[in-house]
């Protein structure tokens, strides 16, 4: 199936928003998980916690983690689509040289 020229262009805007915010979520994930990170090690370094501390941060910051690298991929996964898409675009409406 072809895209017209508009149809590509408004496809890599939408991808281009979409990735903006995937990178913005996953730079929000990495600061967040380093700062969970350091609190629950600094209430370790203070005393022993309870085991169920270790089990209730230990998820939270998988989760964290978790979306964060869901957000990468899916960053990486849309920048390969908005490359393919414009060389397609190029190759179907080649540039017209400047006279």
């Amino acid at each position: 199936m072809s895209m017209t020229e508009a149809e590509c262009n408004e496809r890599i805007a939408a991808l281009e928003q979409k990735k903006k915010g995937l990178e913005r979520n996953r730079n929000i994930c990495v600061l967040l998980a380093f700062f969970f990170g350091y609190n629950v090690w600094k209430s370790i370094q203070e005393g022993t916690p309870p085991l169920w501390f270790y089990f209730a941060m230990g998820a939270i910051l998988l989760g964290i983690i978790a979306v964060g690298v869901f957000g990468h991929f899916s960053s990486v996964r849309a920048q390969k689509e908005i490359h393919d898409l414009l060389q397609v675009r190029e190759k179907a409406h080649p540039a017209q040289p400047d006279i």
